[in-house]
C-alpha cells in the first residue's frame, strides 16, 4: 500500500460540520412547512428544490445554501430570518 493521496489527506484536515446547527435549521424548516400544510413533494412543486435533498435538510443531514434557504422562506410566505433566528438560539448539543 502506498501513501495516502493528497485528498485523502485534505479529508482528514477539514474542520467537523456543526451538525447541531443543521439539525436546529432542519426542524424549523419542518415546522413551517407542516404550518402550512405541504408536503415535501408540494414544497418542491413550488420550488424546484429535490424532495430528496428537501428531507435530507430537514433530517439534519444536508446543509444549504442561504440561496435555497431564502428560496424555501420565500415559497413558504415567512422572512428568511424566522428560518435563521431559531438555528442562533438553539443549543447545538440537544
Amino acid at each position: 500500500m502506498g501513501e495516502p493521496t493528497q485528498d485523502a489527506q485534505k479529508s482528514k484536515r477539514r474542520l467537523p460540520v456543526n451538525h447541531g446547527v443543521r439539525v436546529a435549521f432542519g426542524k424549523k424548516l419542518r415546522e413551517a412547512r407542516k404550518a402550512k400544510n405541504l408536503s415535501i413533494r408540494k414544497l418542491h412543486d413550488l420550488t424546484g428544490v429535490a424532495y430528496t435533498f428537501l428531507s435530507k435538510v430537514e433530517r439534519g443531514q444536508s446543509g444549504i445554501s442561504i440561496d435555497t434557504a431564502a428560496l424555501l422562506a420565500s415559497k413558504l410566505g415567512i422572512p428568511l430570518w424566522e428560518l435563521l433566528r431559531t438555528v442562533s438560539e438553539e443549543d447545538p448539543d440537544e
